[in-house]
Parts: C-alpha cells; sequence; structure tokens
C-alpha cells in the first residue's frame, strides 16, 4: 500500500471513529453524564484513531506498540474510575430536593402529618367540591383545610379534588379552567401574561405571610447577608465567599426553574439588578408535556441556595443547611409576624373569573370565608406558616 493510500484511509478512519466519539457524546449527553464522561468519550475516540493509524503504517517496534496502548487505555481507566469517585462523592453530599413524598400530608390518609382543629368545623362543603392545587410547599396547609371541610375519602395527590402539582403547573391548570383554587406566591410576570392573553382575571387573596430564606452548608462561615449582597451574588458581581466575609471559595449560586415561586420571588427581589443565568449544573429541571421541577440544591460547603422556611425547616428538616439571616435579622416566627425579617411575603389562595356553577362558586366562597376565619388562621399556624391577623 503506497504512502497516499495510506494518508487516505488514516483519514477516512480517523473521521469515522470522531463521529463516532461525538455521537456517543451526544447520547450520553441526553442521558445527563457529566462533562468528564463526556470528554473521557471524545478522548478515548480519538486515542483509538491514534492507535490505528499506528498500526496502519505498520509500527515495527512492538513493545513501543503495546505500551502506548497500556498507556492509553490506562489513562481512560483512571479518568473513569475519578469519574466513578466523583459520582460516589457528591451522592454522599446532603440535598434539598423537591420530591417529597406528599402522600404523607394527604387530608385523610392514616396516619397523616395534616393538622387539625382542636374541634370540628362547623363549616362543611360538599356536592360539587372545588379543585385545590399548589406548591410543593403550601400542600399540608390547603389539605389541612381540606380535611376541616371537604367530605371524608382519599384524596389522590396526584389527580382529585386535594391535589399538588406545583406553582407552574398550578398556575397553568387554573387559567386554563381544570383547578378552582390554587394556593400559591405571587405570580411571575410570565403566568399574569398567560392569563392575559386568555382573557383570564387572576383574583389574590393574601391568606399569610411566609419567609424567603437563603440558606447555606453548615460549615460555612457566613451566617448573614445583606439584600445588597444577595442582589450582586445573583447578578455574579459577588463570586467569592471571601469578598462577604466567608473563607476563599468560589460561590455556587443556585437557582430555580423559571416560574417556581421562589425563582419568582428571587426575581422580585433583585431590585433593578439583572439576574445572572446560572451554570447547567446550578439549575435542574426537567422538562415534559408540562415543566415539573425537579431542581436540586447540592450541600457544598460553597453553596447558596433559596427557598421559603416551612419547606427548608419542617418539610425537608436538614441539619446540615443554615438559615442565613438577612441585614442581621434571623428568619423566625416573630420577626415574620413584626415584619423585622425583610423578606417576608404573602402567599395567597387564587381564583380566577370563569362560568362554574352557581354551586361550585358558592363552594369557592364558602372555603375562602373559612380560611380567612378563625378557624382557618388557627389552621395556617398550627401548620407551621404565620397568618395575617389573629
Amino acid at each position: 500500500m503506497n504512502i497516499f493510500l495510506k494518508i487516505i484511509l488514516a483519514l477516512f478512519i480517523f473521521f469515522i471513529i470522531l463521529f463516532a466519539g461525538i455521537a456517543i457524546t451526544i447520547v450520553m449527553s441526553l442521558d445527563g453524564a457529566s462533562e468528564l464522561s463526556k470528554g473521557t468519550a471524545i478522548a478515548l475516540a480519538i486515542l483509538t484513531e491514534i492507535m490505528v493509524m499506528l498500526i496502519i503504517f505498520n509500527v515495527e517496534d512492538r513493545k513501543l506498540l503495546y505500551k502506548v496502548t497500556a498507556v492509553i487505555y490506562g489513562i481512560c481507566a483512571s479518568i473513569y474510575l475519578g469519574q466513578w469517585a466523583n459520582d460516589y462523592l457528591e451522592s454522599k453530599i446532603a440535598v434539598v430536593k423537591d420530591t417529597i413524598n406528599l402522600e404523607q400530608y394527604g387530608p385523610f390518609a392514616r396516619p397523616t402529618k395534616a393538622v387539625s382543629l382542636n374541634k370540628a368545623s362547623e363549616v362543611k362543603i360538599a356536592g360539587d367540591l372545588p379543585v385545590l392545587d399548589g406548591a410543593t410547599a403550601l400542600y399540608p396547609l390547603y389539605s389541612a383545610f381540606a380535611k376541616a371541610t371537604y367530605p371524608q375519602k382519599h384524596y389522590d395527590v396526584d389527580k382529585s379534588e386535594v391535589m399538588c402539582t406545583n406553582t407552574i403547573s398550578a398556575y397553568q391548570s387554573l387559567v386554563d379552567g381544570t383547578v378552582d383554587v390554587i394556593f400559591v406566591a405571587r405570580p411571575s410576570q410570565e403566568q399574569l401574561d398567560y392569563a392575559k392573553e386568555r382573557g383570564v382575571e387572576l383574583f389574590l387573596t393574601a391568606i399569610g405571610r411566609e419567609a424567603f430564606v437563603f440558606f447555606v452548608n453548615s460549615k460555612n462561615e457566613v451566617s448573614s447577608l445583606s439584600i445588597a449582597q444577595i442582589r450582586r451574588i445573583y447578578a455574579g458581581e459577588i463570586t467569592n465567599w471571601k469578598t462577604v466575609g466567608g473563607s476563599s471559595s468560589d460561590i455556587k449560586a443556585f437557582q430555580r426553574p423559571e416560574g417556581s415561586g421562589s425563582q419568582t420571588m428571587l426575581e422580585h427581589n433583585m431590585g433593578g439588578y439583572r439576574l445572572m443565568n446560572p451554570p447547567g449544573n446550578q439549575r435542574v429541571q426537567m422538562m415534559g408535556g408540562i415543566i415539573r421541577e425537579t431542581a436540586e440544591y447540592k450541600n457544598f460547603k460553597s453553596a447558596l441556595g433559596y427557598s421559603f422556611l416551612y419547606f427548608a425547616t419542617e418539610m425537608v428538616k436538614n441539619k446540615e443547611i443554615k438559615i442565613l439571616g438577612i441585614d442581621g435579622v434571623a428568619a423566625t416566627r416573630a420577626n415574620i409576624a413584626n415584619r423585622s425579617y425583610p423578606l417576608s411575603t404573602d402567599f395567597y389562595a387564587v381564583t380566577r373569573n370563569d362560568s362554574s356553577s352557581s354551586e361550585k362558586k358558592t363552594s369557592i366562597k364558602k372555603l375562602l370565608a373559612f380560611i380567612l376565619s378563625d378557624e382557618g388562621k388557627e389552621i395556617i399556624e398550627k401548620t407551621g406558616y404565620t397568618p395575617l391577623s389573629r
């Protein structure tokens, strides 16, 4: 075989293996593989083609060929072992997830974590029941409302008159008319625009207050941040913990999916700063027919995350995270009630203008009146939230 044909053959094999490596990378990317794994796939393809070309050009020193082969595949094995070790260590890092077993908070689950009134309520809703949906963190609350006023039966958390998807899906379902009342934080601008486009007017009834909190690893030296510092961190201006009183390490500022209650709250409090786009591994979400939140906060020592106080302290109960003070004020129930905690916010029962039956409209009004009554406030307080007044 002359040198020209050898070169042509070598180039052909080069591009075949290169395209194979790219294909492997695409497949691995779809499966959520790490950057290291994808890079290793390309490296393995390129190194393999080098071996093929050495064979094509009849390298006479077979011992050298064997040594090169051993080194190449040894490097690849080391990379994969390193990746495995990294994945194993990351799996041991505490996380804060949205994937909570909500069935344990069902209105009539046995047993249920949904709270009860001190005595049975005289308010009972029957017939055409309002369909309820809302944020994950608020499901224990509106499940308790249903427990006090709805007929006793099993309510499936995925599809029933008392279900729970998430803030994003709940707003969409309310606008589309498939649910009647949702329990959520204030809507994002996109959610307001979605309602306006469809000629739907949203009615927000404030029913309680909650703290929007930021948290770090319990070993982080920082115990409080100012609102100005938070804005600059999430704008990408402050990137190292040393700038805000911690040790020198890059800040991993996690974000949540667009339209989620906590992400909307973050955007609302940016005060004119432009929110940075987070790295892909610092905002995780799964796309389906409807967006469902699967974001998780990995509790690295350098990480910064956020949520609402009840979710972070009552539903997750992770002792390895530390709730930060804001402007030196701790996120306590007392400070939420007296409004000294600067990032406390109302949460709402949201309804819409529609053509529901008169029976359904009557039931919705009855439910809202109950929620705003002393009994409703008792449930809000016993669940762990802060009622607007008592």
